[in-house]
């Protein structure tokens, strides 16, 4: 039994509660990059937050990243090389099928280039840092990328998780283990796909989804109500799935090592299907009603019920068309709820929709008898 304005509110009202909470711990979050010596801190870049430390002339950035089930602290030191590598925890089925890096901990190794990773991982003092520093500092990964050297922590609500103990006496190690990395070459491979895989899995999914979203705005998608918002949204989930799946899958193959696939898979599923959602309610609503040729219907019904929800406000539900889907009902005005009673005649037009999305062509009316 939901309406048209309750899923645009939903996602509007959900939003305002998180970015509530974020600036309730806002002062959290600069206190402790204070405690650390932090300077030009910025808690308003939401829902990310970063701030520079400096020892021995080198500056360091710390900040939080990641979304809620994989929100982390990182500390990343500037590096003179380019590439790509990341050095993480295996997840728990990947423990079973994939390689690791290090068995008994069972670390993996994400990177594109086979030779410069070889290049890394066979000098003994940079693979022992590697296993020496995840032990020490129980960290969530070390990361190679976009000019930096990262190491970071998984965390839950913010970044005073992690020790200042842990963060200070961490610089030493990361600063030691970028002296050796910007000893090797770098990696114009890794460098270059990493970039491809976030234009294409994150950027260009967003970018798309924010311009469907504009024309069905401009386009007036709200003209072409569908009778039942859940059944329009299946339909377009049908429509939008296989295209999803297809794009991922080639970025995925092409694009994503052995290591690499299901991490850019998921992470790709994950922004595209939430993208779907708003394609389907607002973009494909407006082509299933502007491209619709088929002729109006008119519909004779009975009130079968009729309810006031306080999320979904003035509800009807007919006795025949309703019959068979007790999941949808009917959106009214305060004035047209008080004026039916269960029983009395209603009419409704409608037309099939270019998609097969039945829309609502003219509203409920009563029937003069």
């Amino acid at each position: 039994m939901i309406d048209l304005k309750f899923i645009i509110l939903l996602p509007i009202l959900g939003f305002i509660v998180i970015l509530f909470f974020f600036f309730k711990q806002r002062k959290k979050f600069e206190i402790y990059y204070q405690s650390l010596g932090g300077k030009d801190i910025s808690t308003w870049t939401f829902p990310y937050t970063k701030a520079y430390l400096e020892k021995d002339g080198i500056v360091l950035k710390l900040g939080t990243s990641g979304y809620r089930a994989n929100f982390y602290l990182y500390l990343s030191i500037p590096l003179r090389i380019r590439g790509f590598l990341l050095i993480r925890k295996a997840s728990f089925l990947e423990k079973f099928w994939a390689e690791p890096l290090f068995l008994k901990e069972k670390l993996l190794a994400e990177y594109d280039d086979e030779n410069w990773f070889k290049n890394i991982i066979n000098k003994t003092e940079i693979k022992e840092s590697f296993l020496q520093t995840f032990n020490k500092y129980q960290l969530k990964g070390i990361l190679i990328k976009d000019g930096e050297l990262r190491f970071e922590w998984n965390i839950k609500q913010g970044p005073w998780e992690i020790s200042k103990e842990t963060i200070l006496s961490s610089i030493t190690e990361l600063s030691i283990l970028s002296n050796w990395l910007d000893r090797i070459p770098s990696s114009s491979i890794g460098y270059n796909r990493e970039k491809l895989r976030n234009l294409l899995g994150v950027k260009l999914p967003i970018g798309i989804t924010l311009f469907l979203f504009g024309i069905g705005i401009v386009g007036g998608f709200y003209n072409y109500q569908p009778l039942c918002l859940l059944e329009a949204l299946w339909i377009g989930l049908k429509i939008t799935l296989p295209v999803v799946l297809t794009y991922i899958g080639l970025i995925s193959f092409f694009i994503g090592r052995k290591n690499l696939f299901w991490r850019l898979f998921w992470k790709s599923f994950m922004v595209m299907g939430i993208g779907s959602f708003f394609i389907s309610l607002f973009f494909l609503t407006l082509v299933n009603g502007i491209f619709d040729t088929s002729l109006p219907q008119k519909h004779i019904d009975f009130i079968e019920k009729k309810y006031r929800s306080i999320k979904h406000g003035y509800r009807i539900q007919l006795k025949n068309y309703h019959q068979n889907k007790f999941w949808c009902d009917f959106s009214v005005s305060k004035e047209f709820y008080n004026q039916v009673s269960q029983g009395q005649k209603v009419e409704f037009w409608s037309k099939k929709g270019f998609l097969g999305i039945e829309w609502l062509y003219l509203g409920l009316k009563i029937v003069k008898e």
